[in-house]
């Protein structure tokens, strides 16, 4: 066993020696031969999230306004879910106006009391990368920036990503992604919500009379590209993440900290690497990832439970079949079906689950092979996406996932007997308090200074490259 995984190290860090090199050049890196700027980079794979090239990819940077992604994620979640709709008319406030005749930004003109729908907002947040209209957005769902930010923390906390959002529009420089974070948004966008890219692929946008271009000069220059969002402010250094098709697969690449002039072509090197290099990755990264039997014990509501669990890169997966058999008499219980015409999973929440053979079944010694499934899994008839394995033919979800989905509490005890241990009840027991003597109120406690916004990129003149000069985004 010990030898297995001493190989499977070896394997795998050949492939990293073989995708991140040494710099060549001061600031620069090479991507397959070719130099890039980028500071922080990452190409993954649209259908298995396989990294395909990683340079800092795990990273913290400040994103600019590749923060808009998240901010357009919260409000497809929310017309998905029918809080708000695309023909949704909301009224612009005195604040969204003043910020959108700031032209330190990147803007359009929004007059106070004027009327405009959702739709329009997503247009010109994605193609001309207006900041206000952010604002705006997160006015309209949720009534002021800071409940808006709030959620999208809220968002990328259950995507398990992590980040730190101070802003809709990405004017903060306290803002943090990693590479990595940006590319695992993206994906779970366009897994979940593809009519991004219909707006993210116009060339330009009309409003109230005026026509701003879109942002991405990459669009008509490169093979198949519909995406996604550039950025830029002087504490991030010029961003993007671009996406591009061809020959059916789906490429995302991720640059952060490269150059006005070098953005772009940077993009460019990442996303050709990535079609050139990913069906060689992809399988020598599904040969070689492994999963390892748990040897945790598991307790449901009180009871000890047999446990079928692996660990990948330390995090816990159940099989799917397993948990719903485990919840089928609970609060949390749900009935899956398999979708053989679309080749999808479907999940009914409230419903008991039939067992039909298999559940519960021991694990055997050795690793598994693990692959990342393309599968698309739709819970009470919406599509979702969440980091899902397949290891013998099973769909193995991750637990804090599946907590989340079906409503039961998930908590590690650290122990030695290692225990994580499941609540499915809806109402909890108080628990009495022993009683202790209060302290006093103190004075002065200090209150956290207010985010100043930073200066966030906005598309004026003309520089090399038909780059645009200026804070653009």
């Amino acid at each position: 066993m010990k030898r297995l995984r001493k190989q499977t190290a070896f394997v795998i860090a050949v492939i990293i020696a073989l995708t991140v090199s040494m710099p060549i050049a001061a600031g620069a890196i090479s991507v397959g031969g070719q130099e890039v700027s980028s500071q922080g980079a990452c190409i993954i794979d649209f259908d298995t999230g396989i990294v395909l090239f990683g340079h800092e990819a795990d990273v913290l940077r400040v994103p600019a306004s590749m923060t808009k992604l998240l901010a357009v994620y919260v409000i497809y979640d929310a017309v998905r879910e029918g809080e708000i709709s695309l023909d949704t008319v909301t009224t612009i406030s005195k604040d969204v106006s003043d910020f959108s005749y700031s032209w330190e930004y990147s803007n359009v003109p929004l007059q106070q009391g004027s009327t405009i729908t959702i739709r329009e907002l997503i247009d010109v947040v994605m193609v001309w990368s207006a900041c206000a209209a952010s604002v705006a957005l997160g006015e309209a769902l949720c009534g002021s920036e800071e409940a808006f930010v709030a959620r999208m923390n809220e968002k990328a906390a259950r995507l398990g990503i992590d980040a730190v959002f101070h802003d809709s529009y990405g004017g903060s420089q306290d803002n943090k992604i990693s590479p990595y974070g940006v590319a695992k948004l993206s994906r779970y966008l366009i897994l979940n919500h593809p009519q991004v890219l219909d707006v993210a692929s116009k060339r330009s946008v009309t409003h109230r009379g005026a026509v701003y271009e879109n942002s991405n000069r990459l669009l008509g220059e490169f093979t198949g590209i519909d995406g996604l969002k550039t950025g830029y402010t002087d504490a991030a250094g010029y961003c993007f993440v671009g996406t591009a098709q061809q020959g059916g697969r789906r490429i995302i690449a991720v640059t952060m900290g490269s150059t006005q002039t070098t953005r772009f072509p940077d993009t460019r090197i990442l996303l050709n690497y990535g079609f050139n290099y990913a069906a060689s990755i992809i399988s020598e990264y599904q040969n070689s990832n492994l999963a390892m039997p748990s040897n945790a014990n598991l307790i449901l509501d009180g009871k000890e439970m047999p446990l079928t669990a692996y660990l990948i890169r330390g995090s816990h997966y159940f099989k799917l079949r397993d948990v719903a058999f485990l919840l089928r008499d609970t609060d949390s219980r749900f009935d899956v079906a398999w979708d053989q015409a679309g080749q999808a999973g479907l999940i009914f929440t409230g419903m008991s689950y039939t067992p039909v053979g298999g559940e519960l079944t021991s694990l055997g010694d050795d690793d598994m092979k693990c692959i990342p499934t393309s599968i698309r899994f739709f819970c009470d008839g919406v599509e979702f996406a969440t980091e899902v394995y397949q290891i013998e033919g099973n769909n193995y979800f991750m637990l804090r996932d599946l907590a989340d989905m079906f409503g039961f509490d998930a908590e590690w005890i650290v122990t030695e007997t290692r225990t994580i241990v499941l609540n499915t009840h809806t109402e909890y027991p108080e628990v009495e308090e022993p009683e202790v003597e209060e302290p006093g109120d103190e004075d002065g406690e200090d209150e956290e200074p207010g985010e100043e916004p930073g200066e966030v990129e906005e598309p004026g003149e003309e520089g090399a490259e038909g780059e645009t000069m200026g804070q653009a985004a």
